[in-house]
């Protein structure tokens, strides 16, 4: 009976008998802190908890092992988890820390972000604000960059070779700053470069670009205006013109004219309204050069006409089209050229012949060329190269062919090279692919007889 009062008053009594330190009591502090960094902003996720009101996020370049929040650290507000931090820097390491705020409760300590190895910080990736660089933009001294400028904080961009070596830092002044445009100049033709633009010495993108190959040497280099649809006579003539004035002569001067990529040309000249062919003028040595991007494409409704005396005649870069002229070249008239170039071409589709010479005008050319270039589908009814012209009136004392490729060339037409009776200094032809080229019962080559190559055939 004693036992069991004795075990009455015992349980009766209150055990918390011990006293509190409010100074311990406290809300939780975040567990669980997870980062997913992008380039200028972070996705923190955390686990959260009742009676919480916000969580106090403090991310600084410093390691914040101070209690007080730094005056260098940027301080956000979260309610919820997953919360995102913007107006980080790109490719910056940061430091991390929260903690629990509610009203009439004391903070928690603060939590720290740590990784599952161990590190107690993040880095933010490379930033990218460029712009992607278009054809357009490639020069062959020169690349036009632009970035977002709207609230974009940049003070220089460096220019670097492909191994990385600085070779430019140019501040950029408030108008580059404002308009987000920058054009670096002093570049070498057909290189590779780096851009890197920077705020201060934070990096805020990379992008790398080659300028275009340089526009072959002339007394005067002339780029058609983007959006250009034809080639007249009268533009060629006025370019002709400023060749004159920048030779300083009318006999012998030259001329480069840029055509842009991706452009589609109609080629002809207008003689009392009606479709001719387009004449280089005399005297005149001209290059027709492809811009970067897609190989412009000229379609000739009529042929080029050659007559007169030329240096060299180059197409450089460009495809070649028969829209009704049936010949590329189809030369009666008096000529006199030293090189006539085809280089990185494409040519299709001109039905009858490629290069003829033809009737009995005195027709000369030193030196036919054509290298890395593609020709297909033509010459039902002549040769690729067909000089038919009396026998010594058109002549063709050189070519040179390689690294081209023919397909369906007079597949129902005659030979690959015909010249009537005219002999040749040299015929070398190397490095090239041919399938169905030669007329069914006719030669690859024919000079007929008594005649032929007097020096190299290759």
């Amino acid at each position: 009976m004693m036992c069991m009062s004795i075990f009455a008053l015992t349980s009766c009594t209150d055990g918390n008998d011990w006293s509190v330190d409010s100074a311990f009591d406290r809300l939780f502090g975040s567990a669980d802190i997870s980062i997913d960094a992008g380039d200028t902003y972070a996705n923190v996720t955390f686990d959260t908890y009742k009676g919480v009101e916000k969580y106090i996020i403090e991310v600084s370049t410093d390691s914040l092992y101070a209690d007080e929040v730094s005056t260098t650290s940027m301080v956000d507000t979260a309610i919820t988890s997953p919360y995102k931090i913007e107006g980080l820097q790109g490719d910056t390491r940061y430091y991390l820390r929260m903690k629990s705020v509610a009203t009439g409760e004391n903070d928690s300590k603060w939590k720290y972000y740590k990784t599952s190895s161990g590190k107690y910080s993040f880095k933010t990736n490379a930033e990218q604000i460029f712009s992607d660089i278009s054809d357009a933009d490639r020069g062959e001294d020169s690349i036009h960059l632009a970035w977002t400028p709207t609230g974009t904080k940049v003070t220089n961009l460096k220019v670097m070779t492909a191994d990385s070596t600085v070779i430019q830092d140019n501040p950029l002044d408030a108008a580059a700053i404002a308009n987000g445009t920058y054009t670096v100049t002093g570049l070498s033709a057909s290189t590779t470069y780096i851009f890197k633009i920077y705020n201060n010495t934070v990096c805020r993108g990379t992008i790398s670009a080659s300028t275009t190959a340089a526009m072959p040497a002339a007394n005067y280099k002339y780029i058609l205006p983007v959006g250009t649809t034809e080639l007249t006579q009268d533009m060629l003539d006025n370019i002709a013109v400023k060749a004159q004035q920048k030779a300083g002569n009318t006999t012998n001067y030259s001329a480069t004219i840029g055509i842009p990529g991706g452009s589609k040309l109609e080629v002809y000249s207008l003689v009392d309204g009606v479709k001719s062919n387009l004449k280089i003028p005399d005297g005149m040595s001209v290059t027709f050069f492809g811009l970067a991007g897609t190989k412009p494409e000229l379609d000739f409704d009529k042929n080029i006409d050659i007559a007169g005396s030329h240096s060299f005649i180059n197409f450089n870069n460009v495809r070649l089209a028969d829209s009704g002229s049936e010949y590329f070249i189809n030369q009666s008239a008096a000529c006199c050229i030293g090189t006539f170039t085809l280089e990185s071409v494409e040519a299709a589709n001109f039905s009858k012949a490629f290069f003829r010479l033809q009737q009995t005008s005195t027709k000369d050319i030193n030196t036919l060329i054509i290298k890395n270039s593609v020709f297909h589908d033509m010459c039902s009814g002549y040769a690729f190269v067909h000089v038919d012209a009396n026998s010594g009136s058109g002549v063709i004392h050189n070519i040179n062919i390689s690294y081209s490729t023919f397909y369906n060339i007079a597949p129902t037409g005659k030979m690959f090279i015909y010249s009537n009776k005219t002999n040749m200094n040299s015929l070398v032809i190397d490095h090239i692919t041919m399938f169905n080229s030669i007329g069914s019962g006719n030669y690859l080559i024919d000079f007929n007889k008594g005649y032929g190559v007097t020096n190299t055939f290759t």
